[in-house]
């Protein structure tokens, strides 16, 4: 045969397979196919209580005993009692012994393919276990009363299957598929085992007692032996009934004596098992979560004022508040945390799991694939930030594994790892919102205030009748929101469509009073301000300040004749169309702003070198050493922090942002504590008049030398190390002394601190004196027990932007949830984000302004700067420092803080040289 020839050999077919034994074919039927297996300890479950129900309709039906040897030559005679003999035989009609027999065959059947799937070497081992053992006492002796009709009548303790039973229900609970906890099944088994035991006394005390002649006394039926046996096990005793033979008393001594040794030691396992649940907490089940809404907060370590501001503002809502909370952490709450969640008010919505959102099992006990959405927060106060931010990353990513659909809210503290998360729906970085807040701060006095206000939902605070004017008009613009709304679905902006959307913002807040910020193109970005160019339709989504949603609003015209024109929809479109023409005398561009992409910030064509960054340290391209030997022309900002890393960048980049000239850069000195790294040095190379330098902020040497003395602004970052002291409200201690220390050596210095908790902005601008009343009235300690919630919202240093804290800005991302656009418009304002076509915000001193009210300001700034005033900030200066009683006083100078429109073509600007 040639090569062709082998070639052309046609192909085979070989099937490969494992070779299974008779024995691993049955054992996997019987035990380890789920279908099978549960289909088999189902049907022996059923045929065991069948055969305890056939054993009591039996005694029923027959009641009298047969005293003698059943159908016997010999007779009876004279019935002596006790009849021992009637221990043995039993009538048992047909029906009866036939369910009996066929129940034994299968049990028998079942036995003996159990002895063979476990079979190990030792067949008596396997014989004298226990459920073995039972099945030869109750199923062998049917199977034998087959050889010989007599032994049909032959008594059989068929009631001894209720254990059988037992064994089944228990290997039923075990499966696997079936979800059962250890609580469920510690409990199941503890109720079988009472009830068998029960059943069993209940059985063979009645049976027992029928060979007794009981004349003058109540028979033990199976009712009244049921009844002798609940009186005994719980130890009542009332004595109506008592066995009378010695057979039964030792039986009823054996039953108790087995309750006394099993039930304590099932109780015991039950109350740990309880204990151990108690510390992983709650569990929420699946019909709830198929009917019910909930959200799952994710966290490391939940503290009381994370989850008292969560409950607040989560809740604010009125259509969240049939939602449940889930908690998932994998610390055990302490006792503050377990007294709060005991607020009847939440204590019905927040169920508590103790948990890793690492295990698919505690994802499954919160029901995080059922869930609207999920929260993933990180601990603060860690010594190791970056662990955190990996512990939450590794949250996010096993979350959107398990249920890739579930909303995730997702919070970091490092910018660097906010590229990890960007699978999640809303993604905030702390670092980063907290620097370029500090920076807003520094262009526009109390942005802080402001952003903080807004992502807080307040329904307005009415203070008290002493309290400061500021105080006052303060309390009541805290009740503005922004919400948003399509225009052809408003009522108040539905009869501008067409209109430019400065025209459509100056005539909604003539007539409506609200105050509109920015505008959403269906294909498009939000934009704040785009300018007079913007045509408004019917498609788009606006953003607007208000009181209260214009849903809750029911609009009513009120005629005056006084101002007809000023009501009159006629007359407003008139003006509107009058306003908008001078809009296009006024503006020489024709082309439209959204074609316009200004760059984010100035930069140098070229970084500078490392060693020209260092203030203090000469170098051979430079030899200064302080701030005062650069004789800047501009004050400086002083950036205090413990540790530089690149999230200072966010700081930077809103005070180089493109809408500011060039000539008011104010230079920015870095201080911190210790060494940079090369790359914080390269990041930071790269922008304009920012330096760095060593030092400590409570060595005064240090701070001279920085230019304080030259400095507008000094910022603060909280220090990490101090964030875990032996007292947790301690960690601000030396920013408070520090900030008071240096607002008394440089009265004109401008500080801004960043505290951990807000409650410690109280010793922040308040000088105690001796002056203090000794004694207060009983009203004025019942106010002081009643401190609301929101009173750091109204600390004088929060309200002036001198102090802030991070951890009140958690709300943008519950808010994130009611209210999607609020961390863009946030990031928009503060100059994290750009979009084409938005204003940016800008600070300006209206002391040229005629108008006295926010109305009137509101429409002379639209109609001579195009710029949209969203809130107005009032100095307020102490009286001079020789004084010892220091006042509070209102400048007359009014400054705003405003919406520029987008940048013209003009103004563009390129780099640094």
């Amino acid at each position: 045969m040639n090569l062709r020839q082998k070639l052309s050999v046609h192909r085979v077919r070989i099937q490969f397979y494992t070779h299974v034994s008779a024995k691993e074919k049955l054992d996997y039927i019987w035990n380890r196919n789920f279908k099978t297996a549960f289909f088999v300890r189902a049907t022996l479950l059923l045929l065991k209580l069948l055969s305890c129900v056939v054993y009591v309709a039996n005694f029923v039906e027959f009641e009298t005993p047969i005293t003698h040897c059943y159908k016997c030559n010999d007779s009876p005679g004279n019935v002596t009692y006790p009849t021992y003999s009637a221990l043995l035989w039993v009538e048992r009609s047909l029906f009866f012994y036939v369910v009996e027999v066929c129940v034994a065959a299968l049990s028998i059947g079942d036995t003996i393919v159990l002895i063979i799937c476990e079979f190990r070497g030792n067949i008596v081992e396997q014989i004298l276990s226990y459920r073995v053992f039972l099945e030869l006492i109750v199923s062998v002796p049917f199977i034998a009363s087959l050889c010989h009709p007599l032994f049909r009548y032959l008594y059989v303790p068929s009631f001894l299957n209720c254990w059988l039973a037992k064994v089944f229900i228990s290997k039923i609970l075990y499966m696997e598929p079936i979800a059962f906890s250890s609580m469920q099944r510690l409990l199941m088994k503890l109720t079988t085992f009472i009830t068998c035991l029960a059943f069993t006394c209940m059985c063979g005390i009645h049976y027992l007692e029928r060979i007794q002649d009981r004349t003058g006394e109540e028979e033990f039926s199976f009712f009244n032996s049921f009844w002798f046996v609940i009186v005994t096990f719980s130890t009542v005793g009332y004595g109506d009934m008592t066995p009378i033979g010695w057979i039964s008393k030792l039986f009823v001594i054996f039953t108790i004596g087995l309750a006394l040794i099993f039930i304590p030691v099932q109780l015991e396992a039950l109350s740990f098992a309880w204990g151990e649940k108690q510390k992983l907490g709650g569990s929420y089940g699946h019909r709830r979560a198929e009917k019910e809404c909930h959200v799952v907060l994710c966290t490391s370590n939940i503290t009381e004022d994370i989850l008292n501001e969560f409950m607040n503002e989560f809740y604010a809502y009125p259509k969240l508040q049939n939602y449940y909370v889930i908690l998932l952490c994998p610390l055990e709450f302490d006792g503050k945390i377990n007294a709060m969640l005991e607020n009847p008010s939440w204590s019905q919505r927040v169920i508590y799991i103790q948990g890793s959102a690492l295990k698919v099992s505690d994802l499954i006990r919160a029901k995080v694939h059922y869930a609207e959405c999920c929260f993933i927060f990180s601990s603060r106060n860690v010594k190791d930030r970056r662990r955190e931010d990996e512990a939450t990353i590794l949250r996010t990513w096993a979350i959107k594994d398990f249920a890739s659909h579930v909303p995730l809210y997702v919070q970091v503290l490092q910018p660097e790892h906010k590229q990890l998360v960007m699978s999640a729906n809303y993604v905030i970085c702390e670092d980063e919102l907290k620097y370029a807040i500090l920076a807003s701060n520094c262009v526009c006095p109390a942005m802080s205030t402001y952003i903080s206000l807004l992502v807080h939902t307040l329904q307005g605070r009415n203070p008290a009748e002493n309290n400061d004017q500021w105080e006052l008009q303060y309390a009541r613009s805290t009740a503005q929101e922004i919400y948003d709304k399509t225009v052809e679905k408003s009522k108040f902006f539905k009869e501008y469509v067409g209109f430019s959307f400065m025209e459509a913002a100056f005539l909604a807040h003539r007539k409506y009073g609200c105050m509109t910020i920015g505008i959403k193109p269906t294909e498009g970005q939000l934009m704040l301000n785009p300018g007079p160019h913007h045509i408004i339709k019917a498609t788009d989504t606006i953003y607007y300040f208000y009181t209260t949603s214009e849903d809750e609003t029911e609009i009513s015209v009120v005629k005056n004749e006084n101002e007809a024109p000023k009501d009159d929809p006629e007359s407003n479109n008139n003006r509107g169309s009058q306003f908008f023409s001078k809009l296009q005398q006024d503006v020489v561009m024709t082309t439209p702003y959204p074609s316009f992409q200004a760059p984010i910030c100035y930069l140098l064509p070229e970084n500078r070198k490392i060693c020209c960054l260092n203030l203090f340290k000469p170098c051979e391209h430079d030899q200064r050493t302080c701030a005062a030997e650069y004789n800047f022309k501009n004050p400086l900002t002083i950036l205090c922090v413990e540790v530089p890393s690149v999230a200072i960048c966010n700081f930077i980049v809103p005070l180089r942002h493109h809408c500011r000239e060039r000539y008011a850069l104010t230079p920015i000195i870095i201080m911190t504590e210790n060494n940079p790294d090369v790359n914080f040095l390269a990041a930071i190379s790269y922008y304009p008049l920012v330096y760095y330098c060593i030092g400590r902020l409570e060595d005064l040497n240090d701070v001279i030398r920085a230019g304080v003395t030259q400095a507008e602004t000094l910022v603060i970052v909280d220090k990490e190390s101090s964030k875990f002291a032996e007292e947790s409200y301690m960690a601000d201690s030396g920013s408070v002394v520090n900030v008071y220390f240096l607002s008394r050596m440089f009265p004109d210095l401008e500080i801004i601190t960043e505290l951990t908790y807000p409650a410690n902005m109280r010793f922040l601008g308040v000088h105690y004196t001796q002056n203090a009343p000794k004694e207060l009235s009983f009203s004025q300690k019942k106010a002081l027990e009643a401190t609301p919630q929101d009173q750091d919202l109204f600390r004088r240093a929060f309200v002036s932007g001198s102090a802030i804290s991070t951890s009140m800005l958690d709300t943008l991302l519950y808010q994130s949830y009611v209210k999607p656009y609020i961390i863009s418009v946030i990031y928009l304002l503060i100059g994290l984000k750009q979009h084409q076509g938005s204003g940016t915000l800008i600070f300006r001193t209206m002391a040229d302004s005629n108008a006295k009210t926010f109305t009137e300001l509101y429409q002379e700034m639209i109609e001579k700067y195009y710029e949209i005033p969203i809130g107005i900030y009032r100095s307020i200066a102490l009286d001079p420092p020789r004084r010892r009683k220091r006042r509070w006083s209102f400048k007359p100078v009014k400054e705003v803080v405003v919406l520029d429109q987008p940048p013209r073509r003009r103004r563009r600007f390129g780099t640094l040289g």
